[in-house]
């Protein structure tokens, strides 16, 4: 009987955090130019919410709460009720909680990403974070889904979507 690896309970899923780094990945100690394009994360979950956190350095960042499951780069387990994420996976997830909100839905984003280190000399860190979706990105919600529906038939969301009556033909007067 195969033994299925334990999932270990976070408070929260951050790259650096799974990993065990801090300080950021090192050239040498965490990757190297044969290893440039490194997964170091996958993570599906839903989001429901995020809490903005700002930093005088690194600008904004946004803690998404909801149910995610996140994979490190030694294939590790981890559960967590809040994630943080690069960009652009983060502005992507924020933009459609942001959405969801305004048309006056409980946000459920669906979502699964994977997160690629790849060295680049010329950022900060001397590497970059690329994210790849898992998943195409769907409706949220019965009317989110009815919605898209609507839209392949040309409606935008703004005008009424029922065609308009026909009108009655009418006939020429003979003379």
């Amino acid at each position: 009987m195969a033994t299925v690896p334990a999932t270990k309970l976070a408070k929260k899923i951050a790259i650096g955090t799974i990993n065990n780094v801090r300080g950021g990945f090192k050239h040498g100690k965490h990757f190297d130019d044969e290893t440039a394009n490194k997964m170091v994360m996958k993570i599906i979950g839903i989001a429901r919410d995020y809490i903005t956190k700002t930093s005088e350095t690194m600008g904004d960042s946004y803690g998404f709460g909801g149910e995610f499951m996140a994979w490190n780069m030694e294939g590790e387990k981890v559960t967590a009720p809040r994630a943080y994420l690069p960009e652009p996976a983060q502005g992507m997830l924020k933009a459609a909680i942001d959405e969801a909100a305004e048309h006056g839905h409980a946000p459920a984003i669906e979502f699964g990403f994977e997160i690629r280190l790849t060295a680049d000399e010329e950022a900060l860190k001397g590497y970059v974070f690329d994210v790849v979706p898992l998943i195409e990105n769907k409706p949220s919600t019965a009317l989110d889904s009815l919605i898209q529906g609507l839209a392949q038939l040309g409606y935008d969301g703004d005008n009424d979507p029922t065609p308009a009556e026909p009108k009655p033909e009418t006939k020429a007067k003979a003379k």
